[in-house]
């Protein structure tokens, strides 16, 4: 495996896409293509560990609970999900710090927007709805 994630879909057009950290230092927004990566490894994941614990009975609690506490847990602890430590990103504030978890509880629930992935198609920064709503990025580490 590669050391470091090569981004296939980053052709670096455009605008720049940052953020400044509270010290003034850029914060590489990850790329779309990063972005893809984090959620088919972290959509994965959750399904293995739904598997893991035999929570195959089609109940909607059960699906919904270990969804939201992977997301809540790393991010909260981590500032990561399985997705993020492989392409090397992290969630964080938008001036970098790291986000509350407030923050975090929101940002998982509101990935349930249907469609929420033509946000990142329509905003100018690139960014979902989920990021710009409680203020956070997903940043390259």
């Amino acid at each position: 495996m590669a050391e470091h994630f090569e981004d296939p879909f980053d052709k670096n057009e455009g605008e720049p896409k940052v953020s400044i950290d509270a010290n003034g230092n850029a914060l590489n927004n990850a790329s779309l293509g990063k972005r893809f990566v984090n959620v088919l490894v972290d959509s994965l994941a959750i399904g293995a560990i739904g598997g893991l614990l035999s929570v195959n009975t089609g109940s909607f609690f059960w699906g919904n609970l270990i969804y939201f506490a992977y997301y809540i847990y790393l991010e909260n602890s981590k500032g990561q999900t399985l997705g993020k430590m492989l392409t090397k990103t992290k969630v964080v504030n938008e001036d970098g710090s790291k986000p509350e978890i407030a923050m975090i509880i929101l940002r998982s629930l509101l990935r349930i927007i249907p469609f929420l992935w033509i946000s990142f198609f329509i905003t100018d920064d690139k960014t979902g709805w989920h990021d710009r709503w409680t203020k956070t990025r997903v940043v390259e580490i």
